[in-house]
């Protein structure tokens, strides 16, 4: 059989319409023999929906990647258990000289 949870971990910005989450930052699937962690929408946002690290890339990968390691954590997962992710940026460039603030976070090279 199959589960699903939608999951928005206290203390995560969290949008709401009357009551209902507008998103669901986590999406735990859980089958018979194991769990399927689906993690969307991670920016750098604090709890308050204030954008964080403005103007500042790096600062805003470590942001994020913050954010998806406290996601994981309230599941029971952590970052090395991340098997593939998705980053956009506006410069690319500018994301290749701050890349390496990622890897600190995924030691896996994802």
């Amino acid at each position: 059989m199959i589960e699903r949870f939608n999951i928005a971990p206290p203390g995560m910005f969290n949008r709401q319409v009357r009551g209902q989450s507008l998103f669901s930052p986590l999406v735990v699937v859980r089958l018979s023999d194991h769990a399927v962690i689906y993690v969307a929408g991670k920016t750098p946002i604090n709890v308050s929906g204030d954008i964080v690290s403005v103007g500042n890339l790096r600062g805003q990968i470590a942001s994020v990647c913050e954010n998806i390691r406290d996601a994981l954590d309230y599941v029971g997962a952590n970052l090395d258990d991340v098997v593939r992710t998705v980053t956009y940026v506006r410069n690319i460039e500018a994301y290749f000289e701050v890349a390496d603030e990622r890897y600190k976070y995924f030691t896996n090279s994802l």
